[in-house]
This record gives C-alpha cells, sequence and structure tokens, in this order.
C-alpha cells in the first residue's frame, strides 16, 4: 500500500476515536477520559426490560433504583469510593449498605475505563459480564 493509504488510514481512525467516547476505553495508546471530579451526578442505564438509575453524591454515598417493566424492583444505597493510578487508569470500589435484593456489606468493584461530562462506563470484575455505560442524566457544562 501506498503512503497516502496509510495516512488516509490513521486519519480515519483519528476521527472516529474523537468522535466516539466509548471507542478511547479501547485503545491502549490514548490517555484514558477520566474526571473524578465529574463522579457525582446521576445516570441511567437500560439492560433490556430494566432501567437503573444512579446517583452518586459528593459525600461518597450513592443510591439507586432499578425498574423492571416500570415497576420498582429494587432500591438500594451505600458508599463509593473511586481513584486513578498513575498511568490514569480508574478504579471503583462500592459497598452496599441497603437493598431490597442485595445483602447488607456486599462490597464489589470495577475498572473504570470512561468518565466524562455525559458517560460513565465501567469495566467489571466479571469480565464476562461486559461493558457498563451508564448516562449522566443531566451532562455537565
Amino acid at each position: 500500500m501506498s503512503v497516502k493509504v496509510h495516512m488516509l488510514t490513521l486519519l480515519l481512525a483519528s476521527v472516529m476515536l474523537a468522535w466516539n467516547p466509548v471507542v478511547w476505553a479501547f485503545d491502549p495508546v490514548r490517555v484514558p477520559d477520566i474526571d473524578l471530579t465529574l463522579m457525582p451526578g446521576t445516570y441511567t442505564r437500560t439492560v433490556g426490560k430494566v432501567q437503573h438509575v444512579l446517583t452518586f453524591h459528593a459525600d461518597k454515598t450513592f443510591q439507586g433504583k432499578s425498574f423492571l417493566n416500570g415497576r420498582l424492583d429494587d432500591e438500594y444505597e451505600g458508599r463509593w469510593q473511586a481513584q486513578k493510578d498513575i498511568l490514569g487508569n480508574g478504579r471503583m470500589n462500592f459497598t452496599y449498605t441497603k437493598s431490597t435484593k442485595i445483602p447488607p456489606g456486599t462490597a464489589d468493584g470495577d475498572d473504570i475505563l470512561v468518565l466524562n461530562k455525559t458517560a460513565l462506563t465501567l469495566a467489571p470484575e466479571d469480565a464476562n459480564q461486559g461493558r457498563r455505560i451508564w448516562w449522566r442524566v443531566e451532562p455537565k457544562k
């Protein structure tokens, strides 16, 4: 292939990454798009017939609700903590203190792939669960 074709391929790949914040999470060369100051806020995500609404508060507590077919299925709350390592990779740990389905004291953690003004993308410890993309209800300006 010619140099022009290679340059065009690189240019197109760069444009695709710039337009899609979720793709950034899979680019090993790009610095992670993670701003932990943006964690507090309300996020939503829908999986099949289940809608989740989750609020992270600045005091490091969270509250959430899950709705199945529009009806309340679970309410939960707890404490959260997030940090970044020296490479900029993010990690979030949380402990449930109250839930109608999850035992109090249950702890879990996810890698933060993206945390910006519009979305929070998490990778659970169990890689078989796939990525979780949470959309901010009111994007930060």
